[in-house]
């Protein structure tokens, strides 16, 4: 095992330069296409779109579902809006317009899943916690895929916070076990152990990348798992919510969103 100074004590702190600030107050979640598209679901639970350069491009809004907890935009044709109060599922597209009807996963029979990823393909991947089954849906509420049940498995309950499909793999976090590795039909791989918890996971072609509850930013080969790196995140990152993208991260707070590149 690698043994890693506290990041206080640590020269190795990850370079960053902060591209844009918008001034949106009490932001309840964000998130960033692969064009650099920036979606944040407001305090008033709206959800509004702004381009590259941080320009408000439109809004969309409901008052049926009540508030979007999560908004997910790695698909940027097919932006997944979760309104869990009702366990319900909204796609916007690129413009924030409603495509089609909206997916009550509690009118197709889950009513313990949660969403946790859209696939590369334009389907979503859910956690069915009550089953222990990792499941792959449809946009209209079929079942493509699903796991063994993870808990027999495993020989233990499992409980998956974070969950993220790159084309090639699909990967996911539990607290207590660390990270678990699914084929694409949702089928269990192998599993990897990790120092801390994870509070954010990213992973683009077969890089995965992920920050710590230490603050430290970790990268690794999915095929190659002991050759990872790791870095401290910059003073600037500390105490504020954040996520990886495409390019670097974005973090918001009371006052607005940042946007960072590597």
């Amino acid at each position: 095992m690698i043994f890693l100074l506290p990041c206080a004590q640590s020269q190795d702190t990850l370079a960053l330069v902060k591209e844009i600030t918008i001034a949106v107050p009490n932001v309840k979640d964000v998130d960033l296409d692969p064009l650099g598209n920036i979606y944040v679901i407001t305090s008033l639970g709206a959800i509004e779109k702004y381009d590259a350069t941080g320009s408000k491009r439109t809004v969309f809004t409901q008052n049926r579902l009540g508030y979007p907890a999560a908004i997910f935009a790695r698909n940027a044709q097919k932006i997944i809006a979760w309104y869990p109060e009702f366990k319900t599922i909204v796609l916007l597209d690129r413009n924030l317009v409603q495509l089609g009807g909206t997916l009550n996963l509690i009118e197709k029979g889950f009513p313990n899943a949660v969403v946790l990823s859209p696939s590369v393909d334009g389907h979503i991947w859910l956690y069915d916690e009550v089953r222990f089954k990792l499941l792959k849906m449809s946009p209209e509420g079929i079942v493509l895929f699903e796991s063994q049940g993870l808990d027999l498995l495993l020989q233990r309950g499992v409980s998956l916070i974070s969950l993220v499909d790159n084309g090639q793999h699909v990967i996911a976090h539990d607290p207590a076990i660390g990270l678990l590795f699914f084929d694409l039909f949702g089928q269990y791989k192998r599993q990897k152990s990790v120092a801390n918890a994870i509070v954010q996971l990213y992973s683009s072609d077969a890089r995965l990348r992920w920050i710590d509850t230490l603050d430290r930013f970790f990268e690794m080969d999915i095929e190659f798992p002991f050759a990872e790196k790791s870095w401290c995140l910059p003073k600037v990152l500390e105490g504020v919510n954040k996520k990886i993208t495409p390019t670097g991260f974005v973090t918001w707070d009371r006052e607005g969103i940042q946007v960072w590149k590597r």
